[in-house]
């Protein structure tokens, strides 16, 4: 439905004037997909766009342009081409922000096809098409993998493959999907029945005598108070540690997906009861 009905309405004619708003585009869809599992807005936009196999909106201008500029091309003697072939021509200065085809001169660049930078055969662009996208996605893809990896926060997404992204997640629930997305990307902060749940990642937790700060480690795999669901759902994960635990909730079976997200439920309400008492 996003795709259909948003993807299409913000991107009506972005051929030709979202090239240099690439950016603020790009907020749409990743706002969209954080408010779809309930995410923080400072969660990365390229862990998104990981998790969930999306390519960003540039993807889409570069694919209209392109097959705009095929259209032009066909058109024999049309003035639309005229004016094309004018302004290719005296594009000699790559700084001329108010030439539109130096945006079409940069994407044959990134797409290994800059020989067909004035060219006007609509059959030679037909034919390239397809190694340019090609080119370009693989791009895309490497750029956020190339930041994930350098995140101390969201490295685990580089590996990420086609079986363990949320997207990939099958028979489940949103509910119990958006709680695993918040376990992988929010870290510390919590969403279920309009009801936020923040743990105190830089103090002591105060439920427990280990002294150690109530971080998403310790919540899941440490904290004494939450012992028994977590025996009960989650004991198949006892081998975590800080340094792994991560990776470990990224080959998850449907079957798990429930078991994480009946624990956290079950002790987030927990937390909120023993908080209760306390402020009492």
């Amino acid at each position: 439905m996003f795709n259909s009905i948003a993807v299409s309405t913000v991107l009506y004619a972005s051929h030709v004037w979202s090239h240099h708003y690439l950016l603020l585009i790009e907020q749409i869809q990743t706002a969209f997909i954080k408010r779809l599992f309930l995410l923080e807005r400072q969660v990365a936009n390229y862990a998104i766009r990981i998790e969930t196999g999306c390519l960003p909106l540039e993807f889409n201008v570069i694919k209209q342009t392109l097959n705009f500029v095929i259209r032009i091309l066909s058109q024999e003697g049309r003035i639309a081409k005229l004016i094309f072939k004018a302004l290719v021509t005296s594009s000699e200065n790559d700084k001329d922000k108010y030439n539109w085809t130096l945006n079409f001169k940069s994407i044959l660049t990134r797409g290994n096809a800059s020989h067909l930078w004035k060219c006007f055969d609509a059959g030679e662009f037909i034919t390239a098409k397809a190694g340019i996208l090609e080119t370009i996605t693989v791009e895309l893809k490497n750029k956020d993998i190339q930041r994930a990896s350098e995140s101390l926060k969201y490295n685990y997404c580089v590996e990420l493959t086609d079986l363990n992204r949320l997207i990939s997640i099958k028979n489940c629930s949103i509910n119990r999907i958006r709680i695993v997305a918040q376990t992988r990307m929010n870290y510390s902060k919590f969403r279920y029945k309009d009801k936020s749940h923040v743990l105190n990642i830089d103090e002591s937790c105060c439920f427990c005598n280990i002294n150690t700060n109530e971080d998403l480690f310790h919540f899941l795999f440490e904290c004494t108070i939450h012992n028994t669901s977590r025996n009960i759902f989650i004991s198949k994960f006892t081998n975590a540690n800080r340094d792994n635990f991560q990776k470990i909730l990224l080959n998850i079976t449907t079957e798990d997906v429930l078991k994480i997200f009946n624990y956290v439920v079950c002790s987030l309400q927990r937390r909120s009861v023993f908080l209760n008492l306390m402020n009492y």
